[in-house]
């Protein structure tokens, strides 16, 4: 069946004119009668016939109007869906992560996403696990990747991967041939601890107050953890950070890795977004993927 034919045949009925079925379909009333006839001509059919000055439908051409009508509903139905689902393709999605995982497990998970849907812009942000609570809860982010878990009613959370912590030195310092220290060897070291409020931070200051090591030992509070490699290279100071971050360094020699006898410091990221946030087909792949990946 030509589709296009019946069409023609579906606005004539509709509309009451071929003249308006025409300008419907952007074509002229000769192409339309041309279309209704080698309609009727192929199935050897009567669909409309004369009426007066108009045209009328027979009883066959109410019955196929009815199920053409079904059919063009469906269409639109169709093309209604499709552009719904191009929009979202096109779309864009915010994420606020926390500064390990946008650096260090983000990339290569959107490198991937970014193969399939390559119009979808991706936006992250890195901040503290509260701010990334708060941007999920009101609306801000889309998706949230938070160091540790937060009592939320609006926001859903997915544990993930369990990351853990060690103790980083310079292949200067005297522990550089070492694969462990006792927690009680960080008396008397320099200090370099993450800012304030952050896991690692908490962590260190835990620790200390455990071994009863005085915090007037951290001597410099870093933003990042590329600042704390960069001092911790320079022979400035030791500290306390994501195994992740320091893959690199440590494979090259520019890092030393130490784990804490009897002390074993990690930690889970969660997936978190709003309970009531609508789904779009990009975001349920992002979201498959990074909970693949945790």
């Amino acid at each position: 069946m030509n589709l296009n034919q019946l069409k023609a045949f579906y606005l004539t009925v509709k509309t009451g004119s071929i003249t308006k079925a025409a300008e419907a379909l952007s074509v002229t009333p000769p192409a339309i009668s041309k279309s209704l006839n080698k309609l009727q001509d192929f199935y050897n059919i009567n669909l409309i016939m004369p009426c007066g000055k108009g045209m009328t439908t027979t009883v066959f051409g109410d019955e196929i109007f009815e199920m053409a009508e079904n059919i063009f509903d469906l269409e639109r139905m169709l093309e209604s869906r499709l552009g719904a689902q191009q929009k979202s393709v096109n779309s864009k999605i915010n994420i606020a992560a926390s500064q390990s995982f946008a650096a260090y497990y983000l990339p290569p998970i959107l490198d991937y996403f970014a193969q399939i849907y390559h119009k979808c812009d991706v936006q992250v942000e890195m901040k503290p696990t509260k701010e990334v609570y708060s941007d999920v809860h009101h609306g801000i982010a889309d998706i949230g990747i938070a160091s540790y878990q937060l009592e939320n009613c609006h926001v859903e959370n997915e544990k993930g991967v369990n990351e853990r912590l060690v103790v980083i030195c310079s292949p200067t310092h005297p522990w550089a041939d070492r694969q462990k220290i006792k927690p009680e060897m960080l008396k008397d070291q320099v200090l370099i601890n993450h800012e304030n409020g952050s896991f690692p931070c908490k962590k260190l200051l835990q620790l200390m107050e455990m071994m009863k090591i005085d915090t007037n030992q951290i001597k410099y509070v870093m933003t990042s953890n590329e600042a704390i490699k960069q001092m911790v290279m320079r022979g400035i100071g030791i500290a306390l950070i994501s195994e992740k971050a320091i893959e690199a360094e440590v494979a090259s020699g520019k890092l030393i890795s130490l784990e804490l006898e009897g002390i074993n410091i990690s930690r889970s990221f969660y997936i978190c977004r709003h309970k009531s946030k609508y789904i779009t087909e990009p975001m349920k792949i992002l979201l498959k993927l990074l909970s693949k990946s945790l």
